[in-house]
C-alpha cells in the first residue's frame, strides 16, 4: 500500500462554484483510488431537490473498512449573481463492513442544536474498541472550520488501517 499525498486541489470550506465543487470531489476520489485506498464505493449525488443537493453511499477501504457519507449541499447565487455550493450537513461514519456495532469514528452535525454543553453541532464520536464508544465522546469541534472534509477523513481511515489493521513487515512470507 502506497503512502498518501496531498490530493491535486486543497480542501475548502469556503462557498465555491459548483464546477469547482464537484471537480475537487472528483479529484480526492481519483486520487485515493489511484494511490489503493479507495477499492470501490457507491456514492450517489441527487439532484432532484435541487437548491438542495445530496451525495450518499458507501466508500470501501482496505481491512474490510467501509466509510459511510451523507453530504446535503446548498445551491444558491452570491451578492455577483454567481452559482455557489457549500455543505450544510454531513456525516462520515467508519466501520468494519458487515459487522454490527462496529463503528470507529463518525465525524457529523446532524444535530439540529447543539449538544448538552457544546456550543456547536460539528462534533466526533470515536469508539475504541470498534463499536464501544470512549468516555467523553462525541467531542465538540469548537471552530467548525477546523472540520474535516471527506478527502481528510479518508486519510484519517487509511491511518487507521495502516496502525491497526495492516499486516506487519514480519508477517509477510520471504
Amino acid at each position: 500500500m502506497k503512502k498518501t499525498s496531498e490530493p491535486p486541489l486543497g480542501p475548502s470550506r469556503k462557498p465555491i462554484s459548483p464546477t469547482k465543487y464537484f471537480d475537487i470531489h472528483e479529484s480526492y476520489m481519483e486520487h485515493y483510488r489511484s494511490l489503493g485506498i479507495v477499492l470501490g464505493d457507491t456514492l450517489e449525488w441527487d439532484f432532484s431537490d435541487r437548491p438542495a443537493i445530496t451525495l450518499q453511499g458507501k466508500i470501501f477501504l482496505a481491512g474490510n473498512l467501509c466509510l459511510n457519507v451523507t453530504k446535503s449541499l446548498r445551491e444558491y447565487k452570491d451578492r455577483a449573481n454567481r452559482s455557489r455550493i457549500e455543505t450544510v450537513k454531513y456525516s462520515y461514519n467508519l466501520n468494519i463492513e458487515g459487522v454490527d456495532r462496529s463503528e470507529i469514528f463518525r465525524y457529523d452535525n446532524f444535530d439540529d442544536t447543539p449538544r448538552a454543553g457544546h456550543s456547536s453541532c460539528h462534533h466526533h464520536h470515536r469508539f475504541d474498541p470498534p463499536g464501544h464508544e470512549v468516555e467523553g465522546s462525541p467531542f465538540e469541534f469548537e471552530d467548525p472550520e477546523r472540520r474535516p472534509n471527506l478527502g481528510q477523513v479518508i486519510e484519517e481511515a487509511h491511518q487507521y488501517y495502516l496502525e491497526r489493521l495492516a499486516p506487519s513487515e514480519k508477517e509477510q512470507p520471504d
